[in-house]
């Protein structure tokens, strides 16, 4: 996945020249595009893992007020739009699936959090 959807790597680099990032942070951030991150996918898990990336864009998220103004944070996949991505790819076993998902919604919350 690119890191932002409307331009990719290039767009992030050229909005990193405009803030002026020192050139370290350019670098470090083209070397990190460049890692390959692959990764094994158990076949029981893998139309999970579809399901999970195509209801990518359907998070929730709470607007908190902190002493320096506000801020989102993902809160959980929309159920609904889950469901109808679980349709959309025909999932064999809706019930085993959504176990499945929340299991990657789960962490992926955690991993965001701690960020």
């Amino acid at each position: 996945m690119n890191p932002r959807h409307s331009g990719g790597d290039d767009t992030v680099i050229e909005d990193l020249e405009s803030m002026g990032a020192p050139a370290d942070v350019i670098a470090q951030y083209r070397q990190e595009q460049t890692q390959e991150h692959d990764f094994e996918v158990f076949p029981e898990n893998w139309e999970a893992l579809l399901i999970f990336l195509d209801a990518s864009t359907q998070w929730r998220y709470r607007l908190m007020a902190t002493n320096m103004g506000f801020i989102s944070e993902r809160t959980g996949l929309d159920y609904t739009a889950l469901e109808a991505v679980m349709r959309l790819r025909r999932a064999k076993d809706k019930a085993d699936a959504f176990d499945r998902i929340r299991t990657l919604e789960s962490a992926a919350l955690e991993a965001w959090h701690k960020s």
